[in-house]
């Protein structure tokens, strides 16, 4: 048995995913594959707490970050790829390269990770599910990091999922193509994760907790101010990476 015992199956539920979407022949179909995808995408909420899990206590925020800075340039990075290989290929070709490696991912994990020897028992979903709202009730810093964490992270999305609407129109007018080679300059932010970690294992993590949100609340008038220009946009990017990734690196560390 490997760790956690029920990775792959998540993995190839989304490799489903990705080849339904891939062969959408409607846009319903292509809703429904993408609803399947979310749902099954759950690999990088899973793999963080088990590498942890792994790690001493006085090394946890590091473990932390570094394995969060791997997800948010996969995130990034991934812009940058699929944005080009839909100018060049189609946007299904984008699907059908995501199922491959999702398939060679699943492999790896089965096979190369070390077995989880934490769990003394086991849950089912259903189970697993409950016992949230006992963790909601009960302990306060559940409650706190959980609202500091959805609303940092619905501000990060309503700035990158309209960044594409964003960059098309006037005065920009750029393509898929440019519009994802945007998440190179976003991974410049990313990298900042690796560094929060570790400075989570020696400061007063709500503290910092509480100056990534600043971070990201000057964003906000960063861009209101700037971002019809280039250079503003770029560092908005810059900014909101590093205020988002340090939010949720010190939230997960925190807990």
């Amino acid at each position: 048995m490997t760790a956690p015992s029920h990775t792959p199956a998540a993995l190839l539920a989304s490799l489903l995913g990705l080849l339904a979407i891939a062969l959408s022949p409607t846009f319903i179909w292509l809703a429904l594959a993408s609803t399947l995808l979310g749902i099954a995408t759950v690999f990088g909420s899973l793999i963080t707490p088990f590498a942890v899990s792994l790690a001493s206590p006085t090394i946890r925020g590091s473990v932390v970050g570094t394995i969060l800075t791997g997800v948010f340039l996969g995130i990034l990075l991934a812009r940058t790829v699929s944005g080009w290989m839909a100018t060049l290929l189609g946007w299904r070709a984008v699907f059908w390269m995501a199922a491959i490696w999702m398939g060679v991912l699943a492999i790896l994990v089965r096979f190369a990770l070390p077995a989880d020897q934490t769990i003394k028992e086991r849950l089912s979903y259903r189970h697993l599910f409950q016992s949230l709202w006992h963790l909601v009730l009960h302990e306060p810093l559940v409650r706190e990091a959980s609202l500091f964490g959805g609303l940092a992270f619905a501000a990060f999305n309503a700035f990158w999922v309209t960044l594409a609407f964003f960059l098309a129109s006037p005065p920009y007018h750029f393509g898929s193509a440019i519009a994802g080679s945007f998440g190179l300059v976003g991974a410049i932010g990313a990298l900042a994760a690796t560094f929060v970690g570790k400075l989570a294992d020696r400061q007063d993590l709500g503290k910092a907790n509480g100056a990534a949100l600043a971070v990201m609340l000057f964003l906000c008038l960063l861009l209101w101010l700037t971002g019809q220009r280039f250079i503003g946009l770029t560092a908005g990017i810059v900014v909101s990476d590093m205020g988002s990734r340090a939010n949720m690196t010190l939230n997960q560390a925190r807990l």
